[in-house]
C-alpha cells in the first residue's frame, strides 16, 4: 500500500483520527469527503490551481457517457499485463474516473491519485470513497522513493524527476496523451488555424521504452455532450467565441477520438 509523506520534510505520514502527521511535527486534516491536502502554499500558483470546478463536472459529464471508456480499457488491460499485485499511482488523476476504472477492473493492486485542483479530488473523493487521494503537484509528489510499481498519467503535466524518484526498481510509467487527430472536427470548428496535437514523445531519461501503441475510434455526440467535449478540455478557454456559440447549438456531431500511450521501464543504475 502507498503511504503519503509530508510535503514540507519528506517523512512519512502517520494517520491518527481524522489528521496525519509526520515526527517533525507537520499535520494535514483529512476532509470531510476522505481526501487529504498536501499542497503547500509555496507549491501552488494561483490561488485556485489546476482544472475548475466546472471544468471538473464537464469531464464528470463526459465519463458518465463512457465516451473514453476505450481508453479505459487500454488503461486497465496494460496494468493487468504488467502487475499482478503491487501499486498503482495516477498522476494527475482529476475527478477519479481512471483510477474507478484501475480498482473495478485491477482488484489485485492498490490504487491511489493525485491531482492539483481541489474540486477535481473532492468529487474523486466522494464518488471513489474506498480510493485514497490527496491534493498534490506532481513536482512534489507526496510519495517515498523508490516505493511505487506502476505510475500512469493521462493528459496530465509530470515531473520525469519525481516519476523516476518514486518508481521502484523495475517500476513502469505508462502515459497517455491525444494523437494528432483527436478532436479534430471540434478543433475544426472552434479555430480558425487548428492545429494538429503533437506526437507524444518515446525517450524520457532514466527510463526505457517497451511498448507502445495507438487508440483510434469514432463517436457521436448529441447537443448536451457537445458542450460537455469543449468545457472539459482546454477549448473552453480559447478559440473565437462566435465558432463555440455555433458548436453549442449543432444537434449533433460526429467526432474523432485519437490516442498515443508509451510504457516504459525504470532501468537499473
Amino acid at each position: 500500500m502507498l503511504h503519503w509523506t509530508c510535503p514540507i520534510c519528506q517523512l512519512p505520514l502517520l494517520r491518527l483520527g481524522q489528521s496525519s502527521a509526520c515526527e517533525r511535527g507537520h499535520s494535514f486534516d483529512t476532509a470531510k469527503e476522505g481526501y487529504i491536502n498536501l499542497l503547500t502554499s509555496n507549491q501552488k500558483h494561483s490561488l485556485t490551481p489546476g482544472d475548475s470546478a466546472a471544468m471538473i463536472a464537464a469531464r464528470r459529464t463526459i465519463h458518465n457517457a463512457e465516451l473514453y471508456e476505450p481508453l479505459a480499457e487500454v488503461i486497465t488491460s496494460t496494468i493487468r499485463t504488467h502487475l499482478t499485485s503491487g501499486n498503482v499511482l495516477d498522476v494527475g488523476c482529476g475527478e477519479g474516473f481512471y483510477t474507478g476504472k484501475v480498482q473495478l477492473m485491477c482488484p489485485n493492486v492498490d490504487i491511489a491519485g493525485i491531482d492539483i485542483s481541489k474540486p477535481a479530488i473532492r468529487i474523486a473523493a466522494k464518488t471513489y470513497k474506498t480510493i485514497r487521494y490527496a491534493v498534490a503537484s506532481s513536482n512534489n509528489l507526496p510519495i517515498g522513493p523508490s516505493s511505487v510499481d506502476f505510475v500512469f498519467n493521462v493528459f496530465a503535466p509530470t515531473n520525469d524527476n519525481e516519476t523516476n524518484r518514486v518508481l521502484a526498481e523495475d517500476g513502469l510509467l505508462l502515459e497517455v496523451g491525444p494523437a494528432p487527430g483527436h478532436l479534430s472536427q471540434l478543433r475544426a470548428a472552434l479555430y480558425e488555424t487548428p492545429r494538429k496535437h503533437k506526437e507524444l514523445r518515446s525517450n524520457i531519461a532514466g527510463l526505457k521504452l517497451v511498448d507502445s501503441g495507438q487508440l483510434e475510434y469514432v463517436t457521436a455526440l448529441d447537443k448536451p455532450l457537445i458542450r460537455a467535449m469543449i468545457e472539459a478540455t482546454p477549448m473552453a478557454h480559447r478559440g473565437d467565441p462566435r465558432n463555440k456559440e455555433a458548436l453549442f447549438n449543432r444537434e449533433s456531431m460526429t467526432i474523432d477520438f485519437a490516442f498515443s500511450w508509451r510504457l516504459y521501464e525504470k532501468t537499473h543504475n
